[in-house]
């Protein structure tokens, strides 16, 4: 139940493009990005996922230095076909390849009794991953806050 989230994207990102991204320079950053939208009416859903789970993992795995950064964009666009960017960046190859254990100790760990949720729906009944990449980070300022 709680790995709901990083099954559906995490996962099937880390499979299809992990491969290709080990072969990188361990000291080549990697971003990931998971463009979400919102099903009608769910929004305050989605936002307390988001902030209660998928933040509260991302700033847990910051503190112990398994990701470089995070950031949760909201899109106006109505056209583009998703209203929300999660973004996560890694350090590393070495970073990225470790993440699924990682990211499964920290929830484990930060909350035992499993993903929170708003009025008892779950991720896929307020919101669906429209697409997901993975790729080299070019340019980045990791000092950024």
């Amino acid at each position: 139940m709680k790995l709901i989230f990083l099954k559906t994207s995490s996962l099937l990102m880390f499979t299809l493009v992990c491969p290709m991204l080990l072969h990188a320079q361990s000291s080549q950053g990697i971003t990931t990005m998971d463009f979400v939208k919102t099903h009608a009416g769910k929004e305050a859903e989605k936002q307390y996922f988001y902030e209660n789970n998928w933040l509260a993992f991302r700033k847990e795995a910051l503190k112990r230095r398994y990701i470089a950064g995070y950031e949760l964009v909201s899109v106006k666009d109505s056209s583009a076909g998703y209203d929300t960017i999660l973004i996560t960046r890694y350090a590393d190859s070495t970073q990225f390849a470790a993440i699924e254990k990682r990211f499964t100790d920290v929830m484990k760990e930060i909350q035992p009794e499993g993903t929170k949720l708003l009025n008892a729906l779950k991720p896929n009944e307020f919101r669906a991953f429209v697409r997901a990449f993975a790729g080299k980070s070019v340019f980045y300022d990791a000092t950024q806050k």
